[in-house]
Formats: structure tokens, C-alpha cells, sequence
């Protein structure tokens, strides 16, 4: 699942692809990822991200 970056300009949140704003090392940035189907039975917790792959230039 791709993950989007906040860039926010009032009075809304808008969101950008990494590509357009790459993550520096050290650096942190608010992302959001975007779920379209959820399960039933969900407990309501946030879910537990795992970084896989990291595609650099």
C-alpha cells in the first residue's frame, strides 16, 4: 500500500506523493495511508505499520 504525504494549506489537508516531496534521512513527515475495505470484525485499533521496501533514487 502506497503511502501519501500531509502537505496542509488552509483551510483543507491536501496530500502529495512521496515523489513529489522525497523523505530525507533523519527527516519526519506527517503521511497518511488510505484503507478502502475494513473489515467487520475490526477492534478498532490503529493498525501496526511495517516499512517492506523502500524504493530510492
Amino acid at each position: 500500500m502506497s503511502l501519501t504525504l500531509i502537505r496542509t494549506r488552509q483551510p483543507y489537508v491536501d496530500t502529495e506523493p512521496v515523489s513529489a516531496a522525497p523523505i530525507r534521512p533523519g527527516e519526519t513527515r506527517e503521511f497518511r495511508l488510505i484503507f478502502d475495505n475494513i473489515p467487520q470484525d475490526w477492534n478498532q485499533n490503529y493498525p501496526e505499520i511495517r516499512i517492506i521496501q523502500v524504493i530510492g533514487r
